[in-house]
């Protein structure tokens, strides 16, 4: 099995020399150019990753290339609070995208020390996989979500 970074490079490439309407070109085009055999969801997964976009070019859409991680843009401005006392980070967001945010955080679940979180409408509570790192997990969120925060605390 071949690493994700040589995929994605190789995605990057084909991207930028072709006009790829859908996933299963995708995946047909990195078996063809680069005899790298991969499937419709790990390629769903790369393109959600790398920030990759659908524009409509010469009358059709296909993927391109974002100069902006869009992910990173639409967390941003979602985020209006985050907060955090001695066992747990509640985050505010703008109407309608907690979950969002939520699922952002919990695609970094691992690297940010988090037992899991739980969306609303407009807020997300984020359990710390210790409460004796509370402080650590609350910086590395609010990292992730690209939030400075001058009120970081409750206590």
């Amino acid at each position: 099995m071949i690493d994700s970074n040589k995929r994605r490079e190789a995605i990057q490439a084909l991207i930028k020399n072709h006009a790829i309407e859908n996933q299963q070109q995708l995946v047909e085009l990195l078996w063809t150019e680069y005899q790298i055999e991969t499937n419709q969801s790990m390629i769903s997964r790369d393109i959600r990753e790398m920030g990759i976009v659908k524009k409509k070019i010469k009358d059709q859409l296909a993927y391109e290339l974002s100069e902006v991680d869009v992910t990173r843009e639409i967390t941003r401005l979602s985020v209006v609070s985050i907060r955090r006392n001695e066992s747990l980070i509640v985050i505010k967001t703008v109407g309608g995208l907690a979950s969002f945010v939520g699922d952002r955080i919990d695609t970094h679940e691992q690297d940010l020390e988090i037992l899991g979180t739980v969306a609303g409408e407009n807020t997300v509570f984020v359990t710390p996989r210790s409460t004796r790192t509370i402080t650590k997990t609350y910086e590395l969120v609010c990292h992730l979500l690209g939030f400075k925060n001058t009120s970081d605390s409750d206590t």
